[in-house]
């Protein structure tokens, strides 16, 4: 007996093939779209990255991101300029490097993986003053790093009764500057001679002449016109 012949398997065969390839395909094309995707995500990162440092480049306080490593990853404008003034601003860059170590101390410990955490606060004193520092845990996944800590340095408030500072506004000699910072306190023409042992006849004279100097008629205009904001 002569066994009937199959003519359907060929057409067979061939839908399966058919189906083969168009699975090769649309995996192909997921994978495509997958890697599409991540490099839409990593070109949104970094125009992100670059939008941040522009804005943190606005703000008045001074801002860096550290690593684990204690690598500086971004600092603002105002953080570099702080820390690049002299002798007091290498002081202060040290200050500011213990204190992103010890924030990293603390966020290691308390496992905080992808959250933004203020953790803590500290001071650095220098010639110019004393810098009050905050220090935050970002876990954003920012410049590069998955997390960073984040100090920023509030600057020391000007004393409106320094010598510079009395100098660069009103003109004042060195000696009406002290003068000037009796009489913001309060003091009298005869405590002023007294406590600089000057006649009680200089003391009125140098206060007479910050009056016309700060363009003031009192001595209560005087401390008024020094501690007032400019």
């Amino acid at each position: 007996m002569i066994a009937p012949i199959e003519t359907a398997r060929p057409a067979q065969s061939h839908r399966q093939s058919t189906k083969l390839g168009a699975l090769a395909i649309a995996r192909y094309a997921v994978r495509e779209r997958r890697e599409e995707r991540r490099e839409e995500r990593t070109e949104t990162t970094i125009a992100s990255g670059d939008v941040l440092r522009v804005l943190l480049d606005t703000l008045e306080h001074g801002l860096a991101f550290h690593s684990r490593a204690g690598r500086i990853l971004h600092a603002n404008g105002s953080f570099l300029r702080a820390v690049e003034n002299g002798h007091d601003g290498a002081h202060l860059q040290d200050g500011i490097a213990a204190f992103a170590r010890h924030v990293w101390g603390i966020a290691n410990a308390r496992r905080l993986a992808d959250r933004v955490v203020h953790l803590e606060t500290g001071r650095v004193r220098t010639a110019a003053g004393e810098y009050r520092l905050r220090g935050s845990y970002v876990g954003l996944g920012l410049f590069g790093e998955s997390a960073s800590v984040l100090v920023s340095v509030r600057l020391p408030e000007a004393d409106p009764t320094s010598e510079q500072r009395l100098r660069e506004r009103f003109g004042l000699t060195r000696k009406q500057c002290v003068v000037a910072r009796l009489l913001v306190q309060g003091l009298r023409n005869d405590e002023i001679a007294r406590r600089l042992c000057i006649s009680t006849h200089t003391a009125r004279h140098h206060t007479e002449q910050i009056k016309l100097k700060l363009a003031v008629e009192s001595r209560a205009g005087i401390a008024a016109r020094v501690l007032a904001a400019e």
